[in-house]
């Protein structure tokens, strides 16, 4: 590889549709499964909440909120905490079940290709499509916060 080619250093977190794609920097704790609270009236994507670090977290599942699968726990789930990009809300983290444990990827900026999003929502993704044959996905993190911000926290408020 050239000295000057540029690589990413990226995890991709394993979710029943796929990995969801994201900048190594995001993630904060890989932790196991754990009981989650239940919060009521809230959209079917968000799983409930968990105490973690002195901290409450809403738990999320991407393929719920994508629409690809129906929620249901992965026999190798793990939470996976990464920071709230948002400073506008009562979380300063968020969790997101997993199906397995994330693996580190070198990723140059042209390796991904786009694929058509057939069966998906487009609502929470910035981009779908392959890395190496894997299906991923660039989950858009802002709309997701923004979404549970609204959504979760004036239930809770």
């Amino acid at each position: 590889m050239p000295a000057n080619e540029t690589m990413i250093r990226s995890i991709l977190l394993p979710i029943t549709s796929g990995a969801l794609l994201l900048p190594h920097s995001a993630l904060v704790e890989i932790i196991s499964e754990r009981d989650i609270r239940p919060v009521d009236n809230t959209p079917d994507w968000v799983l409930g909440e968990i105490e973690w670090a002195n901290e409450v977290l809403p738990v999320l599942s991407l393929d719920t909120a994508i629409k690809s699968q129906v929620s249901s726990v992965p026999k190798r789930s793990r939470l996976i905490v990464l920071a709230f990009l948002s400073e506008h809300s009562q979380y300063k983290y968020l969790a997101i079940r997993a199906a397995g444990v994330p693996r580190l990827a070198l990723l140059k900026p042209d390796s991904l290709k786009s694929k058509p999003m057939l069966g998906v929502s487009p609502t929470f993704i910035d981009f779908y499509g392959t890395l190496n044959e894997q299906t991923v996905i660039v989950p858009n993190m802002l709309e997701l916060e923004a979404n549970i911000s609204q959504q979760v926290e004036s239930v809770l408020a």
